[in-house]
């Protein structure tokens, strides 16, 4: 279990014993129904997503493409400058 998990668990814990001093939030309504959509086609589009590596350090960016090839393998990525 990763360490984030076990600190959001303990926070909650934390909280249940001291008897949520911050207050409790209520739960939201269930969502309404979703009507049906347009029927799908056959067209593909292109999908566009930029992401911002201005700042970060190169080694990073390497490891975000070879994720979003591994997650999206048969997707071509492009470059753009």
């Amino acid at each position: 279990m990763c360490l984030c998990v076990r600190h959001a668990g303990l926070w909650l814990e934390r909280r249940e014993e001291q008897q949520h001093p911050l207050g409790l939030v209520p739960a939201l309504p269930a969502p309404p129904a979703r009507r049906p959509g347009p029927p799908a086609t056959q067209r593909t589009d292109t999908f566009v997503l930029e992401i911002g590596t201005e700042e970060l350090p190169p080694d990073d960016v390497d490891s975000a493409l070879d994720q979003l090839r591994w997650v999206h393998g048969s997707w071509e990525l492009a470059w753009a400058f």
